[in-house]
């Protein structure tokens, strides 16, 4: 009986870590989206006085199109006479979600080698170039006060844990867990770290993975009573 219970134990284990790693994965795409959605409001500003140009009134329809996710979008991004940082950067997102890396890889790029961009919007290409181009030096996003520092530093944690560099991911997570800036995120850095079987302190000091075994322990004590 107690080894199917230690059995049951590991599946369930298993089980938890693969929804986390699912969730955290899910997590950033949605965290990199909203960013995108501040960035896509202030690139609306500046695109919004030449709406009453020809150019202007083409991308307003190309970025509509976009964002309703209509099918014809890409091929109104690609015919812009005059394409804006915001243009590049939908159709780099369009080309990414339709697995042309390598043709999303050139559309961010010619966000984040354009000077005339806002710097916000070359960071963001720069991010994205980062999580797919393992060539990129994204060495400038993770420096401190950097405005995308806790994303890059995430996307780097992650290539690490997938190259076997457990240690080095390790320790860019528990740096997180030092940043002022990264405080918000402090659940998902410490599930992550769980995830990755490595003990953590909560905010209390107490480790989180100890913490877990008292309640589970709890939790058989009260089923035997």
């Amino acid at each position: 009986m107690a080894e199917d219970d230690l059995f049951v134990g590991e599946v369930n284990e298993d089980v938890r870590r693969d929804s986390m790693v699912g969730f955290l994965k899910k997590f950033k795409f949605v965290f990199i989206g909203i960013i995108a959605a501040v960035i896509a409001f202030v690139a609306f500003m500046e695109w919004r006085s030449s709406q009453d140009t020809q150019a202007g009134i083409a991308q307003s329809a190309a970025l509509e199109l976009a964002i309703a996710g209509d099918e014809s979008a890409k091929d109104a991004l690609m015919a812009l006479s005059k394409p804006s940082a915001m243009t590049e950067l939908a159709l780099g997102k369009i080309e990414e979600d339709a697995g042309n890396i390598d043709a999303a890889i050139v559309s961010y790029k010619n966000v984040a080698d354009n000077s005339s961009y806002l710097d916000s919007e070359r960071d963001l290409a720069r991010l994205r170039l980062f999580e797919l181009d393992d060539s990129y030096d994204g060495a400038a996003l993770m420096n401190p006060n950097a405005v995308f520092e806790i994303e890059a530093k995430l996307i780097e944690a992650e290539r690490r844990h997938a190259n076997a560099d457990q240690d080095g991911a390790v320790e860019i997570i528990t740096g997180l867990l030092q940043n002022d800036r990264a405080q918000s995120m402090r659940p998902i850095l410490e599930s992550l770290l769980i995830a990755w079987d490595v003990e953590v302190p909560n905010e209390n000091g107490a480790a989180v993975e100890e913490t877990l075994a008292d309640d589970n322990l709890e939790e058989t004590s009260i089923e035997n009573q």
